[in-house]
């Protein structure tokens, strides 16, 4: 190997570790908006604030699963046994809850639960 093919070879493994940070950046500024959600729940809980409690329009289904995620229940494994249905099932109704109330993980929605419902 000569040197211009070493120099090749070097360019291409720092333009692949460019990339994997510039990845790993625009990843970082999206779990972001995440953890303030999560962290403003979490200090609402501390503080022992309780907000209004909104109104959903769930299914009886959908409502098993939030009572699951109220109990800590947050895996869709979990949730499955629990209620005896599939996981896909459990991932559907978890999708449709939170596209009701507007939150983006599944992490979000069992704090905010467990804040309006505990």
């Amino acid at each position: 190997m000569d040197i211009h093919q070493l120099q090749d070879a070097e360019r291409r493994v720092i333009a692949a570790r460019l990339e994997q940070v510039q990845a790993l950046a625009a990843y970082r500024q999206h779990l972001a908006a995440h953890i303030a959600d999560i962290e403003q729940a979490i200090t609402a809980i501390e503080s022992g604030h309780k907000p209004d409690v909104p109104q959903f329009e769930f299914t009886d289904r959908e409502k098993d699963v939030v009572r699951c995620l109220i109990q800590g229940i947050t895996t869709g494994e979990g949730i499955a046994q629990a209620l005896g249905m599939g996981e896909r099932t459990v991932r559907t109704h978890i999708y449709n809850i939170m596209e009701k109330v507007g939150i983006r993980s599944r992490a979000e929605l069992a704090v905010r639960f467990k804040e309006w419902w505990s």
